[in-house]
């Protein structure tokens, strides 16, 4: 009978086990898009376009870039003029809302020697993770 009790306390201990390692599993979704805002705050500052497009799905769609190619072309041109010198982002107030694969985070404070904007990011759940599939921006 003590065998038993041995063999049972053993496997109770092993699934306690794997159910604490299943929680642990890797970053929340929340995590990840903070981390691709961060990963897109760190191209600004830097002035780096790759890294700025990095976090942007091949599916990004915005009413007045267009595509992702006419974004990176739009972040050249500011970058090349002088609109991202100096430039700060605020994120630590940003909420984020998941539904159905699709997060929004609001809201991003940006602001350079052009002024200030204020950001709101929409991604989508791919392959790859989360990628930022839209934006709009308040006070351009």
């Amino acid at each position: 009978m003590r065998h038993i009790a041995v063999k049972t306390l053993v496997v109770v201990a092993l699934m306690a086990l794997a159910a604490g390692c299943a929680g642990r599993g890797g970053p929340s979704d929340e995590d990840l898009i903070i981390g691709q805002v961060e990963a897109w705050k760190a191209g600004l500052v830097a002035h780096d376009i790759a890294q700025i497009m990095a976090p942007f799905s091949e599916k990004f769609a915005h009413y007045e870039t267009g595509d992702k190619a006419g974004l990176q072309d739009f972040m050249e041109g500011a970058i090349d003029m002088g609109y991202l010198d100096d430039v700060e982002v605020f994120h630590e107030e940003a909420e984020i809302t998941i539904e159905d694969g699709v997060a929004t985070v609001y809201p991003i404070d940006l602001s350079s020697s052009a002024g200030s904007v204020t950001i709101e990011f929409t991604l989508t759940k791919e392959d790859g993770g989360w990628m930022m599939t839209g934006m709009d921006i308040e006070g351009l």
